[in-house]
Order: structure tokens, then sequence, then C-alpha cells
């Protein structure tokens, strides 16, 4: 049996003659084209696309959403497979091949994500001034970084059955707040990405957006509030989490200290 038979016995479905090697590698690209994947680097002069993508389940949740759209439905290991990895690295090609790397652990993700970077800015002639692994401040000309909104909710239902809920959940504002350098922190000696951490930390606290997704920083965190009651009439409860997008990963790391010591 060779790998793309394996596969389909599986039931991880091929791609066929294309870009990508399985349909759920096709669908997670889709995904990263709507601001969906957690970082970006390219190399200079079109030589290859990098995408982080954390698998949290809003990702899980829109994966699905875009097989509905092509008419498709995930097959029970495809879900587990999204279910199973903590992250997909995606390098598109400078010949359109998408390849795509699944991790397990996260650590392991971000460590491979640190050496792609590593490399790509190595390559970049516009931070050949910047210092290998330097906190340098991120490019002026990137666009600003955005916070993402999204909500769970659970309406209990039958208090004897167990299952007998509903959940929903799914975008307040997926193109997300942007933040930019404040002229009043640019006064007080703040550097722009220290202004930038600045606000969005605020921003988090002020929503009250205090719980990180996980105990130890990785890339991809997120943050949630407290489920509150929204409906009392049918004790409905809602959930918010905001999810970091075009942050550098300095800046990632500042705002989980910053919210961990908060």
């Amino acid at each position: 049996m060779d790998r793309m038979e394996n596969m389909m016995a599986n039931g991880i479905r091929p791609y066929g003659p294309g870009k990508f090697y399985t349909l759920i590698d096709s669908y997670i690209h889709e995904m990263t084209l709507d601001g969906g994947a957690d970082q970006e680097a390219s190399y200079p002069d079109g030589g290859g696309w990098f995408g982080f993508v954390a698998l949290d389940r809003d990702t899980l949740q829109r994966v699905r959403e875009i097989a509905t759209e092509r008419d498709d439905r995930l097959t029970l290991e495809e879900t587990n497979q999204l279910r199973d990895h903590a992250a997909v690295i995606l390098f598109e090609r400078s010949d359109g091949i998408v390849e795509a790397s699944w991790y397990s652990d996260l650590k392991d993700a971000d460590e491979a994500w640190n050496e792609i970077e590593e490399e790509v800015y190595d390559n970049d002639e516009e931070l050949d001034e910047a210092p290998k692994g330097s906190t340098s401040e991120p490019s002026a000309h990137r666009a600003p970084p955005r916070i993402r909104i999204s909500y769970t909710s659970i309406t209990p239902g039958d208090p004897e059955d167990p299952d007998g809920y509903e959940e929903d959940h799914g975008w307040i504002d997926e193109e997300g707040v942007e933040f930019e350098p404040d002229e009043d922190d640019l006064e007080d000696d703040m550097t722009p990405s220290e202004s930038i951490v600045n606000q969005a930390a605020k921003f988090l606290e002020d929503e009250g957006a205090t719980n990180p997704s996980s105990t130890a920083f990785h890339i991809g965190v997120w943050y949630s509030t407290e489920f509150q009651v929204t409906d009392y009439g049918t004790g409905e409860e809602e959930e918010r989490s905001f999810h970091l997008k075009g942050f550098s990963p300095e800046e990632e790391a500042e705002i989980y200290k910053e919210m961990r010591d908060n």
C-alpha cells in the first residue's frame, strides 16, 4: 500500500494533483488567507511564505466552516487530527506548493518557528542591521497588529441529561481591533512596540480577558473572560476570547507577562 492509499484508508483524504498534500492542509491554508495565521514570515523576493497556526477550538470551527462551504464534511480522522495536534506550520514554496508540518506539542512548534524566523530574518535585507536574536522593533511598514474577538455561549437544557445543553460559538469581531503607537507613550520615551504592548494589555484588562489559554507562554496564546449570564430567562452564559494577530513574538511574550503580572 503506497502513502496515498494508506492515508485514504486512515480517513485522511489526499488533495489529489495540485499544490497540497491533503484536503485538511488545503482548508488550513485557505483559513490563513483571511487572516487566520497567528504568525507569518516570508523570504524576500517571493522566496516562500511561512504561516504558524495554533489549533484551538476557533480554528477547528473555521476549518469545518470552510469544508461546509466546499460542500464537504471532515472525516472523523481529520477532526481528530485537528484535535490531537497543537499547531501547524505551513510553507508555501516559490513554486506554489504548500507543505504542512503538524505538531502535537506547542513547545516543539514554537522552537521550529523560532528557527524559521531566524533563517528568514537572516535572508531579509531590511533586517540586516538587527542583531540576530535581538528584540529590535518590528518593521514600521507592517500592518497594525489586531485583537480579534470570539464568543462561546452555553444554554443549559434538561438537568437530568448531561449532554442536554446547546453550545454556540463564532466571531464578534473577526477583523479585530487595531493597535497603533500612542503619541503620549512615545513622548514618554516608549518605543512604538512598547506602546502597542501597553495598549493591548490595557485593552484586554478593560475587557475582563484576564485568563490566558496556557499557564506557559507560547505563540498563539489567547485570553478569555469568565462565563457570564447573558439571559437569565434561559440561563445562557457567554465567554469571550481575544486572539492576537500580527504581533511580533516579543510583543506577544510581553503582553503575556503583563497579563500574568496583573
